[in-house]
């Protein structure tokens, strides 16, 4: 069962009032702003990161080594250099999500540099458009034939 996230703001603490500059005419349209958005809202999966060895190279983990089928490229940046993973998920051991997938792997890809593969110095657009210090890679067939893997 899908858990969903909700938005909570903390209206009853003074020091937090004076801290975010919130006055009273404030705080109603903020609880408006917050009732709209309710209708708005996604089921999640909440995460739980646990320290523990991935049981096959396919299993969900953060960092470590990939999944990666040896029929693909490996992601790099556009300077050739490997693209390292931050997290990876396999839908077959998450619960069931509506519009989601329920197998396959998600992976997410970051550059090892001091920002992690960020861009600040082109527009968000083009970031997307053209991606160099990131990836996020699905995979929806999962290969278990070690032979057929980068090792």
């Amino acid at each position: 069962m899908a858990e969903y996230a909700a938005l909570q703001l903390p209206f009853h603490h003074p020091i937090t009032d004076v801290v975010l500059g919130i006055h009273a005419m404030d705080k109603q349209k903020i609880k408006e702003i917050l009732d709209h958005l309710e209708n708005h809202k996604l089921p999640v999966i909440k995460i739980q990161p646990t320290p523990r060895k991935a049981e096959a190279i396919w299993s969900s983990k953060f960092g470590g080594k990939p999944y990666w089928p040896k029929e693909k490229d490996y992601p790099v940046t556009k300077k050739g250099k490997p693209l390292y993973l931050l997290a990876q998920i396999n839908f077959e051991e998450t619960p069931e999500l509506l519009n989601y997938p329920n197998t396959g792997i998600l992976q997410f890809f970051i550059e090892d540099n001091d920002v992690y593969g960020m861009d600040f110095d082109r527009p968000v657009q083009d970031v997307i458009a053209s991606p160099d210090g990131y990836r996020v890679i699905y995979h929806s067939n999962i290969i278990r034939n070690p032979s057929e893997l980068e090792e």
